[in-house]
């Protein structure tokens, strides 16, 4: 089995270059982490905050928007990005968002594991305008659809598994808590990995950075 998938990876891989491969094999490590931290962590995530801990129908509410207020300031987090290197906007908040989980055994209420819950996608929400400019950078326009439908198929993959096996322990007694703080763990490490990427590093003092207003106007243009 395992010499039929790397069989599979060489063929899959063939005619890449050395830092695009360097870059798919980073990338692949950090999404299979994420699986896991998906499946250990936001496949619960529901089910903990209304059965364990008996949250408010406004808190079930605010966990559930967090992500998307995240996501109405990316204009904001890509005006920030731009003259300067991306990879520390990813690997930074996506080890502070996810490191929260690492928390969770004091977490013993429900406002506190809701703010938690709302916090950690709102912070990893501002990596995805910079995410967007490594996955341009590190791959080519030919393969990039390719190689990250490959990360995105290996992410399902552990997501699920993890879920699985994480909802079997919890029905035979592990408390939540141990269940989160694993999910913690992967989701610092892919944080780690995902430092590794082969990203070419841009001149953070680059002198064409536009003003706020013509940024704004850019980005209104491009909508």
């Amino acid at each position: 089995m395992f010499d039929r998938l790397t069989a599979l990876f060489r063929e899959f891989s063939a005619g890449l270059t050395e830092q695009t491969l360097t870059a798919l094999k980073w990338d692949l490590a950090s999404g299979s982490c994420m699986g896991v931290f998906m499946g250990c962590i936001w496949t619960f995530v529901p089910k903990i905050a209304r059965d364990n801990l008996h949250a408010t129908d406004a808190e079930m509410a605010w966990m559930s928007c967090a992500p998307a207020l995240g996501f109405l300031l990316s204009t904001f987090w890509a005006r920030q990005m731009d003259g300067r290197s991306k990879l520390p906007f990813c690997w930074f908040t996506w080890l502070i968002s996810r490191g929260l989980f690492l928390l969770i055994p004091l977490v013993q209420h429900h406002t506190l594991y809701a703010f938690v819950v709302c916090l950690s996608p709102f912070i990893g929400s501002i990596s995805q305008p910079a995410y967007a400019a490594i996955m341009k950078d590190v791959y080519p326009d030919r393969l990039r659809g390719r190689l990250m439908s490959a990360v995105r198929i290996l992410l399902s993959i552990t997501t699920l598994i993890s879920a699985m096996v994480m909802g079997r322990l919890m029905d035979a007694g592990l408390d939540w808590h141990y269940v989160f703080f694993i999910g913690g763990i992967f989701g610092v490490t892919t944080a780690w990995t995902f430092s590794h990427m082969p990203v070419t590093m841009q001149d953070p003092t680059d002198s064409s950075r536009m003003s706020m207003g013509n940024f704004l106007k850019d980005t209104l243009d491009i909508l």
